[in-house]
Formats: C-alpha cells, structure tokens, sequence
C-alpha cells in the first residue's frame, strides 16, 4: 500500500516538475520574441534617423546653392529615387545654369498629405520649380493610412508597419494567386466547351460554357459566346 501511494507521489511530482520545465520554456519563448522585437524596433528606428538625417543634410545644401532649385514631392515613388539623378543629369549638360534639387518625398504618403504640406515646402525651400508624383497610396488599405492617420499606441512602432506592410503584401499576393487559379479553371473549362461544340455536341458545350460562367462571371470569351447566352 505504501508503495502506490509513493508511486503516485513520484508521479505528481514528476508532473510538477515538467510543468515547471514547460512553463520556463514558454516564459523563455515569450521573453525572446519580446526581447527580438525591442531590438528590431531599435534598428529600424536607428537606420530611419540615419535615412533622415543623411537627406536632411542633402536638402539643406541644395537649398543654399545658388541657380534653380528645383522641389520634388511625392511618396517612395519619389524618395532617393528620381532626384538626385534629375539634378546630375541636368547639370551634366552645362547649359550656363547650375540646377540643385531638393528630395521631400516621403515613402506610404497618400494626396492629402503630400498637398496638406505644400504651403511649408514653398516657405522653407522658395523653389523655382515644383515636380510631383503622387497618388500611388491613396487606397484606404494602404500603409499610408496606417502612418499618418491616428490609431493605437503600437501604430507609431516601426516594427508593427513592418508587420503590416508584409501582411498588406501577403493578401495581394493571394489575391492575384486567386484570380489566376479562376482565369486558369474557367478558361479550361470554356476550351473543354469550344472542343464538345466543335464535336456537335451542342449540349454538353452549353452545359460547360455555364460552368465555365458561374467560374467567372466576367470571362469575355464565355459572355461573348452565342451558346453561352442562351
């Protein structure tokens, strides 16, 4: 009798002792995944201050340069992209006037931003001219919406907009994988159906065409079908 009853003692104590053991390795777990977002939040911080304060300096020269100045706004379409070669490619053909250009694009800026800051951009930087590409991020599911719209504390993390942005990717992603698996299935149906008519075999063709319709309502070669409206 004592026996079982240390045996069952040894058995809750040994269930004790893997719990314990369960428990540390998931506070280890949660720790480092806590610990890893802290040092990736600092990095991504770190190398946007780096980023801003590098083109802050670039802009700065160029506003103080004699000869035309020339402002470029938009998003990243236009961020340390297109102006700095804009400015070289000028001042290559020595024309008699020296050109400097002034990046203030800003990457996942939608419109209203862009505009919302123009009155600023013309006072601190007086350009002669003004160059704009805008409009790619004015999707309400855009990472613009979620940078420069007021949301949650963690919407401001670097880490959580790279989150995001990843996620954003994934469902596009998904979505173009699902309409080319629909184009692929209805479009194969609709050959099977062109075959089955070419045979005669005006019914099966029929039946196919409104299978190949009810794949994709907005499949041209069905709709344009004269079987298929039937």
């Amino acid at each position: 009798m004592s026996g079982m009853v240390l045996s069952k003692h040894h058995a809750m104590e040994n269930a004790q002792v893997k719990s314990t053991v369960l428990l540390k390795y998931i506070g280890l777990l949660i720790a480092g995944v806590f610990l890893g977002a802290i040092v990736l939040e600092a990095i991504l911080q770190a190398g946007a201050m780096a980023h801003s304060l590098g083109k802050s300096t670039r802009n700065t020269i160029a506003k103080n340069k004699s000869g035309v100045k020339i402002l470029c706004l938009g998003e990243s379409t236009t961020e340390g992209q297109y102006p700095c070669i804009l400015e070289e490619v000028l001042n290559s053909r020595k024309i008699g006037v020296s050109f400097s250009v002034i990046d203030k694009g800003r990457v996942a800026v939608p419109t209203d931003y862009i505009v919302g800051n123009l009155s600023n951009y013309l006072a601190e930087f007086n350009p002669d001219i003004v160059v704009t590409m805008m409009g790619v991020n004015d999707r309400w599911d855009d990472l613009a919406v979620l940078q420069y719209t007021h949301g949650p504390w963690y919407s401001a993390l670097r880490t959580y907009k790279l989150v995001k942005l990843i996620g954003l990717h994934a469902k596009e992603k998904m979505k173009s994988w699902h309409s080319i698996r629909s184009q692929l299935s209805d479009n194969t149906v609709f050959s099977g159906g062109k075959t089955v008519d070419e045979q005669s075999n005006k019914s099966e063709s029929e039946k196919m065409f409104q299978q190949a319709l009810e794949i994709n309502p907005h499949n041209k070669d069905v709709m344009i079908c004269p079987i298929a409206k039937t």
